[in-house]
């Protein structure tokens, strides 16, 4: 009998630990595999495109500046001219759907750039020009 009782003891502990641990890795909660870091690359929709971040100087201030490498051409990045100061909030990350990216900045505000033969055409977003923000950035940034 106790035998019994300690194997479905046992075994409603390892459901319990399998569930926290599904719920734990689910990439969709994790803002490392939402936006992008120094450190990691994200792949666009298509998957044509890896986005990241690279840290720079502008003026003598510690700066970042987003960087996408087209997988389609080896050894070439494009760098966005805009840089955004490390000392303000920056989220980067892409679209839901197409190849763009996006940016909230502390400083500037919202935009969003698209690629037009390997170049970066950045659009200042505002509520009137009624783009659709990536659901990720507006659940971190509600009032966007």
């Amino acid at each position: 009998m106790k035998q019994g009782l300690y194997i479905l003891l046992a075994l409603v502990l390892i459901v319990g630990i399998i569930s926290i641990t599904s719920k734990n890795n689910n990439n969709s909660s994790n803002p490392e595999h939402t936006f992008a870091t120094e450190s990691s690359w994200l792949l666009s929709p298509t998957g044509k495109y890896g986005l990241s971040l690279e840290k720079c100087m502008d003026d003598g201030v510690e700066s970042y500046r987003i960087i996408v490498c087209p997988y389609e051409v080896e050894h070439f990045t494009i760098k966005a001219e805009r840089v955004f100061r490390c000392r303000d909030t920056l989220l980067v990350l892409w679209d839901d759907t197409v190849d763009r990216i996006w940016a909230y900045s502390g400083d500037f505000g919202t935009f969003y750039w698209d690629i037009v033969d390997y170049e970066l055409v950045i659009n200042q977003y505002t509520h009137a020009n009624n783009e659709i923000v990536p659901d990720d950035l507006k659940i971190a940034k509600p009032k966007i």
